[in-house]
């Protein structure tokens, strides 16, 4: 593609939108950059070239731009665009310019940390990016110049929503549960948007799916497509991992992620890292060492014998589920933000389940949906907090898994996190 000279929109002033405009300015583009919030140019550090439009999504904006560019943010059904028009999102145009081999993994829970631990393995032997969804966005790597081998990508259904040529060598979905329903018209529209990862792919690449998934169970696929399965790939004590005539035996006893369900995230990773070629005893080392990352399940402290853990990435019911399923004693579980979907009556099938506080916008639904285990409604996550500590005698687990997403009091479920750090120290 050449972009020389062309007339361009990106829309939206995020990290991916902002890397965008300054891949596309390097490539000689006309740019405009539009957002509905109003913009401070000297915050944003763009090309002085580069047009801003903002404070509205009008028709206008839309109408004389050769190219689109939708920020993963974006939802393109709220905005006027005439028809005809070419849209596309940031993981096409970076297919459009990237050289190197491509791993894409999606999936509603799991896919950061599986996508992290990847890129750790995979730099035993090349030279990886690790970007998307995982907080790099992908056009970093082209401004830099940086050539290398693999590129491993996390994507979100909504970077999976404007493919249109996009394909990877190795594509993975771990498992697909409800999710921004308050974004999707119906479920059915979210999942096929995640399916969109392989939609491209020949079958000559390779694709793995979690045959526990409910979903993906169902798909009839032809090529080389491979299957991971959490009944039958822990055997005497080992995560045993499987390809080609190629295998890694994990000791379980040696993993240091807590949760049976990060089993599948490391089976993934080290199956990816089997099939690039990696040595066994470096893809058993890196899984050794691994401790986990920020905001997933990730220990803060022990007071009194009380134990904190700090879940934040937790932003839907089925990951929360996930996290209280990883304890076997009592657990006083705080839940809150804004809901995404799902039954919050999910949790009430988990007897260790002692008290559940809740707060945000979503705690009216908490209140009404767990009344039969009477949850406590306060008003702040400092008031979470306390209240949790309250109830919590010696030998209990304080357990932040939000099951909603932050953006009715954070900026992301990371300052979220930080702050029931900082709260709890």
């Amino acid at each position: 593609m050449n972009l020389n000279g062309k007339d361009i929109l990106v829309v939206g002033a995020g990290k991916t939108g902002i890397s965008a405009v300054n891949f596309l300015v390097k490539k000689g583009a006309s740019v405009t950059l539009n957002d509905k919030k109003i913009l401070d140019r000297n915050s944003l550090g763009i090309d002085k070239s580069v047009k801003i439009i903002d404070g509205h999504h009008n028709r206008e904006v839309f109408t004389s731009p050769e190219l689109i560019i939708l920020s993963p943010g974006i939802d393109r059904s709220s905005l006027p665009i005439p028809e005809g028009k070419d849209v596309i999102g940031d993981i096409e145009l970076f297919y459009t310019f990237n050289s190197s081999k491509i791993v894409a993994i999606t999936g509603t829970n799991g896919k950061t940390t599986t996508t992290h631990l990847t890129g750790e393995i995979l730099k035993k032997k090349f030279k990886v990016f690790v970007g998307g969804n995982i907080g790099t966005p992908v056009f970093d790597t082209l401004i830099d110049g940086v050539n290398v081998d693999w590129s491993v990508l996390e994507l979100s259904s909504f970077q999976l929503e404007n493919i249109k040529d996009f394909y990877p060598d190795i594509s993975v979905v771990l498992n697909i549960t409800p999710d921004h329903l308050d974004r999707y018209k119906s479920f059915e529209d979210y999942v096929n948007a995640k399916l969109n990862i392989f939609k491209n792919q020949s079958g000559k690449e390779i694709i793995l799916l979690n045959k526990r998934d409910e979903i993906l169970n169902k798909l009839k696929l032809s090529g080389n497509v491979y299957w991971f399965d959490s009944e039958k790939f822990i055997k005497d004590g080992k995560l045993i991992v499987e390809y080609d005539n190629k295998k890694v035996s994990l000791e379980i006893s040696k993993i240091r992620l807590l949760g049976k369900h990060f089993y599948e995230d490391i089976y993934a990773a080290a199956f990816v890292a089997l099939v690039c070629g990696v040595e066994k005893s470096d893809i058993e080392n890196i899984i050794y060492s691994f401790s986990g990352l920020e905001h997933r399940l990730e220990f803060v402290t022990e007071k009194n014998g009380v134990r904190f853990y700090n879940d934040s990435k937790s932003t839907t019911i089925s990951s929360s589920c996930r996290a209280v399923e990883s304890f076997a004693g009592d657990l006083i579980l705080i839940l809150g933000g804004i809901h995404k979907g799902e039954e919050f009556e999910s949790f009430l099938k988990y007897k260790n389940i002692k008290k559940v506080i809740c707060f945000g916008r979503a705690k009216d639904q908490i209140m009404r949906a767990l009344k039969s285990i009477n949850p406590i409604e306060v008003s702040s996550l400092d008031r979470a907090v306390e209240s949790a500590l309250s109830y919590a005698v010696s030998g209990d687990t304080i357990l932040f898994s939000p099951g909603c997403s932050s953006f009715d009091m954070f900026q992301n479920y990371k300052e979220r996190g930080r702050m029931f750090k900082e709260l709890v120290k």
